[in-house]
């Protein structure tokens, strides 16, 4: 254990737009501190401590007085209050089998989903031609499925990093699926008309794209859209296997897209932790495709230095080891 403090600095007064209230400070300060790696820790702070505040915990599932429908719909029918069946009620018209489907997308809007069900419903033949597809799609095939979720099942208030519309959202997954790298996504914002007018200065549309695409992956490609990948392919199959049509699924893609196109025990590396980057060089050397126990053995008897891995990378991996 280092005996060394580690130092956190506190150097504004904002969190965003927001000014950092007193759990914010509490909840950076107490990182100067790590378990089992210090036994002390610094804060250094330039402004005021914020005041302390009285806070009152709410727990829908108690008292259910501004829990949302979409906690409503996961409570168990027998724990449901009076005034929440009747927030329910709307939903008593629906076939039980999509209320189902609606609760297996937790955390979606319920009016939001029913909406993406009833537009595919009005535009049958449109919709299923576009969205009968597995594993990579075209654009055609991919901007109805991004555009029923960007105008259905995101809120007015949620953060896009920087994604104008479906359009823009889907266009930029096509290109991912075809680079596979973040890097070479990168180096494809920088060369795009878009961002040359926008940032004629090289070094700084080089920062700005960095940036952009970085958040981009995190906020989107890893996390957000490979769960509305998910809701949207739940709720097409109900629709078209109503129809007797046949129906896409995208949980290939929306697999791909969370583990960085990885293979599946790459996957599991990923859980344990190790770098995407990391990752995708180990690929270049040796096979992935293994159980992760002879994966494991493997890493042991290569020298990781020698195939381009940064001390980062090989900490990280040196660790499972």
């Amino acid at each position: 254990m280092n005996t060394a403090a580690k130092n956190v600095i506190l150097f504004d007064k904002k969190k965003g737009p927001k000014p950092i209230d007193f759990f914010d400070y509490r909840n950076i300060a107490g990182r100067s501190g790590r378990m089992k790696m210090y036994y002390t820790g610094r804060v250094f702070r330039f402004y005021e401590e914020p005041e302390q505040m009285e806070l009152d915990i709410d727990v829908p599932i108690i008292t259910q007085d501004s829990a949302p429908t979409e906690l409503l719909l996961q409570i168990e029918p027998s724990d449901l209050s009076a005034e929440s069946r009747k927030k329910l009620a709307f939903l008593e018209r629906y076939d039980p089998t999509l209320l189902e489907i609606i609760k297996k997308n937790s955390g979606l809007s319920i009016e939001g989903q029913l909406a993406v069900v009833g537009e595919i419903e009005r535009n049958l033949g449109y919709f299923h031609e576009r969205m009968y597809w597995k594993s990579f799609p075209t654009y055609p095939q991919l901007l109805p499925v991004v555009a029923l979720a960007w105008d259905n099942l995101i809120r007015p208030n949620e953060n896009r990093a920087g994604i104008g519309s479906g359009k823009h959202l889907a266009f930029l997954t096509i290109s991912y699926c075809s680079l596979k790298s973040i890097k070479s996504l990168v180096t494809s914002q920088i060369a795009d008309p878009h961002w040359i007018n926008s940032e004629p200065i090289l070094a700084r549309r080089i920062n700005r794209c960095v940036f952009f695409t970085l958040n981009l992956v995190r906020h989107w490609f890893d996390y957000k859209l490979p769960k509305l990948l998910g809701a949207v392919s739940n709720l097409q199959q109900y629709v078209f296997r109503k129809h007797n049509l046949p129906c896409g699924d995208y949980t290939f893609l929306a697999g791909q897209l969370e583990n960085g196109f990885v293979s599946q025990t790459g996957a599991t590396l990923l859980e344990y932790d190790i770098p995407v980057s990391a990752v995708s060089k180990l690929s270049k050397y040796i096979s992935l495709d293994k159980p992760i126990d002879g994966l494991l053995e493997e890493l042991r008897t290569i020298d990781l230095r020698r195939i381009g891995l940064n001390k980062y990378e090989i900490r990280k991996i040196k660790g499972i080891l």
